[in-house]
């Protein structure tokens, strides 16, 4: 199975989903979306390579995954925060930052050394 990267957040929660669409990742056990957002197209986002992963979050923790149900093209608009405006204009461009796809599930399986 292919090796993709997820950027989390020290909790091992999702780094850009807001309460209450907060995904709580675990390692080696597979998470799903929440329904509402996949409902509205959006999936979990994982990046095909880890150097895009840490041009996008060079600070935060990264870990390899599997995943299922990957979709590289069609993704829904991106939105985002201020913070995404600040890295990557992704608010004014509606795209996500390269690299990026999106997954039905997740496992999460190593973390990737800083």
């Amino acid at each position: 199975m292919r090796v993709y990267y997820k950027i989390v957040g020290t909790d091992l929660k999702s780094i850009l989903a807001c309460y209450p669409h907060t995904i709580q990742y675990k390692v080696d056990e597979w998470v799903s979306s929440s329904k509402n957002f996949s409902e509205k197209g959006y999936d979990l986002l994982i990046f095909t390579t880890l150097r895009d992963a840490r041009l996008f979050g060079p600070t935060s923790l990264i870990f390899r995954c599997h995943a299922k149900g990957v979709r590289h093209k069609n993704l829904a608009y991106c939105f985002g925060s201020a913070n995404w405006v600040i890295r990557i204009g992704a608010i004014a461009t509606r795209i996500w930052p390269k690299g990026t796809v999106m997954a039905k599930q997740v496992k999460l399986l190593t973390e990737v050394p800083k």
